[in-house]
């Protein structure tokens, strides 16, 4: 929606069931990856990756935590979005 907002398109050239193993495929091509920087820093002191800024401004990621209805009200998986947003939030640069 916002690329098209822009008047842009993203071009997808491949796609992968397993996120963790894009960084390599990345590496050893001429793709490009755009995602969160937090999650690039983890590979590229292992990797020949390159975290350059996006050319185009995004507004700030926002990620969500969902739940089945049939578990929401309890008090174990409000424990655990409890632990999840603490956690999350500790990790947030600005």
């Amino acid at each position: 929606a916002h690329l098209d907002s822009l008047g842009m398109q993203r071009h997808i050239t491949a796609r992968c069931a397993h996120f963790s193993l894009i960084p390599s495929i990345v590496a050893s091509s001429l793709l490009v990856l755009t995602t969160g920087r937090q999650y690039c820093e983890r590979y590229v002191e292992q990797l020949p990756l390159a975290i350059l800024p996006c050319p185009v401004p995004f507004p700030r990621l926002m990620y969500y935590q969902l739940w089945h209805a049939r578990t929401h009200h309890s008090a174990a998986a409000a424990w655990l979005r409890d632990c999840v947003k603490t956690v999350a939030a500790s990790l947030r640069k600005e």
